[in-house]
């Protein structure tokens, strides 16, 4: 068995991109005795900040990693020895001026480049990110 922890922003019910994006893939994968298990950045900071166990044989996945300080949790967890990936499924990394204005861009940037793996929804952010 295979433990996946997918970090979101909130995971209210009916948050969609829980319901829309991660419950199909953690469904998929369950085929493959793959298990995914939901945490919010915020629990995740905590965990870190506390110094709790964390088990390097899960891998991280990190959903719309826009903050700075998702990164640090990136780089934490690493140094850890956990692989972390980070989950592109919206438009926030596009090349939009608006959104170079707000640096979202450059922080994406840098979740890309420490990343040990990324997810994309379509193939446009895939071929976008690569550049």
């Amino acid at each position: 068995m295979i433990n996946i922890v997918w970090v979101v922003e909130n995971n209210d019910p009916g948050n969609a991109g829980i319901e829309v994006r991660l419950k199909p893939i953690a469904k998929r994968l369950e085929v493959f005795s793959v298990y995914v298990e939901v945490q919010t950045y915020r629990d995740l900071h905590k965990d870190l900040l506390d110094n709790a166990t964390i088990d390097n044989k899960k891998v991280f996945i990190l959903s719309k990693p826009n903050k700075p300080e998702y990164i640090s949790y990136m780089l934490a967890l690493q140094a850890r020895g956990c692989l972390v990936g980070i989950d592109i499924y919206d438009n926030y990394y596009s090349p939009n001026m608006a959104l170079r204005y707000l640096g979202v861009q450059s922080v994406w940037n840098n979740a890309l480049a420490n990343a040990d793996f990324c997810t994309f929804s379509t193939r446009f952010l895939a071929r976008y990110a690569r550049r």
